[in-house]
């Protein structure tokens, strides 16, 4: 199962295929589900693109194996630099503290294409 957040508040709970089981703040939910759409397109929605010569640095600096767009924004659970939201995973026990974005290093990376970054991270 899955928890839709933001920051640490839950905003719907997923079951293991995607599927959408309580909402508990629909006032606050992305117009994605608003209109319908499952969760696992919401996840993909949110990966870097992958025609960006930024995100092969990117995957590679995240060590990723597998790396369609499910894995790749699921490394980060789900989280991106424009809005609070999150997906996590039952069985984990983090908050938002824990996933937020709080250095430069991979933005450097994609952004800039900075190499150099790949050595310390």
């Amino acid at each position: 199962m899955f928890l839709l957040k933001s920051k640490d508040v839950d905003m719907a709970k997923f079951d293991g295929n995607f599927e959408l089981i309580e909402v508990y703040r629909r006032d606050l939910l992305p117009l994605h589900f608003k209109y319908g759409r499952g969760l696992k397109s919401w996840i993909e929605s949110r990966a870097i693109d992958s025609s960006r010569v930024s995100s092969r640095l990117l995957k590679k600096a995240l060590q990723m194996r597998n790396k369609d767009d499910y894995s790749t924004s699921m490394k980060v659970y789900a989280r991106a630099i424009t809005d609070t939201f999150w997906v996590c995973p039952d069985d984990a026990d983090i908050s938002y503290s824990d996933v937020q974005f709080t250095s430069d290093e991979y933005s450097d990376l994609t952004l800039n294409l900075d190499i150099n970054v790949l050595e310390i991270l």
